[in-house]
């Protein structure tokens, strides 16, 4: 499977996207994804690159996952991150435990008085751990659901540009950088046909200032092609202390043979 996307926000957020989906055996499943995502100068002013791979292997009812991915804008913050998880696959229900490790840096640049620049990184690294479930019920819904929490090495607060990066987490388009303390996340889906209808509802809560920011989006796929979907999505982003935002995107999905 091969999928494209792209997302923008009131904010001048947008989001650019690629990932493709390779099932090279009976249970075994290998990922890439390259994404781009641009945080404008009155928010984090980051422009960022996303590149994973991942593998996705099901020993009977028993399965595991590996992601490897890189983040970040060279020279400003970039994080490596590594995220396995186990799973067990039922019927209807899949229960998954997760876990993620991450390893940050944030580059501090300065012009001393000869104009010389002097750059100083400050490196932490975070750990995640949490856990999804997956309900099938009737033939036609699924209800799914993820917890996570989030531990990190260092003090937030002394960070260097950590009040500008600490907004990354303001737009739903941008969560991937963001530092968080702990993220929840529900949502029903309901097929029509061949035509499936997603509601989700997230909160996240920022490790910097513990503010939150709570998101509903609504997704339709639509089959336009024998191997070919598209999916619209729209959605609004409010929190008490960082922007309010609405946001939308498409993704068209092309599937192989």
């Amino acid at each position: 499977m091969l999928a494209v996307s792209a997302q923008v926000d009131d904010e001048a957020s947008n989001a650019f996207g690629a990932a493709f989906d390779w099932a090279f055996a009976a249970r075994s499943w290998a990922s890439f994804s390259l994404a781009n995502t641009r945080s404008p100068r009155d928010r984090a002013d980051v422009t960022a690159r996303t590149l994973s791979a991942g593998i996705d292997h099901r020993f009977g009812r028993l399965g595991a996952s590996v992601r490897v991915q890189q983040w970040g804008e060279p020279g400003e913050i970039e994080s490596l991150d590594w995220q396995p998880s186990l799973y067990i696959r039922g019927e209807r229900l899949t229960w998954s435990a997760l876990y993620e490790q991450r390893d940050i840096d944030i580059t501090l640049a300065a012009t001393g008085p000869r104009g010389n620049v002097f750059e100083r990184t400050a490196g932490l690294s975070a750990t995640g751990v949490g856990m999804r479930v997956s309900l099938r019920f009737g033939e036609a819904g699924r209800f799914y659901a993820l917890a996570k929490r989030y531990d990190y090495s260092r003090d937030l607060t002394v960070l260097p540009r950590i009040d500008r990066l600490n907004r990354l987490g303001a737009s739903t388009l941008t969560l991937a950088g963001s530092f968080l303390d702990a993220e929840m996340s529900l949502g029903l889906e309901w097929s029509l046909g061949r035509k499936l209808l997603d509601v989700g509802y997230r909160r996240d809560r920022s490790a910097v200032d513990r503010s939150e920011l709570e998101t509903l989006d609504l997704g339709v796929l639509l089959p336009v092609a024998p191997r070919l979907d598209l999916e619209f999505d729209l959605g609004r982003s409010v929190s008490p202390t960082l922007e309010s935002s609405t946001f939308a995107g498409v993704l068209i999905l092309f599937y192989g043979g």
